[in-house]
């Protein structure tokens, strides 16, 4: 397969606590079960880059869906970008390099609503910080993601309108270098 073919999926909601436990060892060996190549993971959270038989997104959202209920039980969202998107949301970041890594998020979404979504009231945001493209928002969450009232707006307003899943910035930099070695 070509490097066209290169995807990084993004599983929603895996390993989180106790919850929809998977394994990244049998996720790749599933995913290459169903004919995926050159499958990689990162980390345990659902990060996976692959070489996909089809160059159609959402035939991949589908047959990476498909595979994680049939081998694992557990109906999850996938987010998907192929390698080159995934390379441009790295480029795009309007922090030329955030200070904290584990504290500046991507909203990855799946229908590319981002720039649509309503954007938080200044006066709400407190010190974090909010950038819109079409199918990511940045958020700068200064001190954690766990009361950031930026995450917060974004589950608000994408509730019932998109599936999002978010990384924080170290994890996406480097499945963008993964993605495209």
């Amino acid at each position: 397969m070509t490097a066209d073919h290169r995807y990084v999926a993004l599983l929603r909601g895996v390993n989180v606590g106790r919850n929809k436990r998977i394994g990244m060892p049998e996720l790749r060996k599933a995913l290459e079960g169903a004919g995926y190549e050159e499958v990689r993971t990162l980390l345990v959270s659902g990060n996976v880059v692959l070489s996909a038989p089809t160059p159609d997104p959402a035939e991949i959202v589908a047959g990476v869906e498909r595979v994680v209920i049939e081998r694992f039980g557990h109906d999850v969202r996938v987010v998907v970008r192929s390698a080159s998107e995934f390379a441009e949301v790295a480029a795009a970041c309007p922090v030329p390099e955030p200070p904290d890594g584990s504290r500046f998020m991507v909203a990855f979404l799946a229908d590319r609503v981002g720039a649509d979504l309503p954007a938080p009231d200044e006066s709400v945001l407190r010190e974090d910080r909010w950038w819109a493209r079409p199918g990511e928002i940045y958020v700068s969450c200064p001190h954690g993601t766990m009361d950031s009232p930026a995450l917060n707006h974004l589950g608000e307003v994408t509730k019932g309108r998109t599936h999002v899943t978010v990384r924080n910035w170290n994890t996406v930099a480097k499945l963008a270098a993964l993605a495209t070695a």
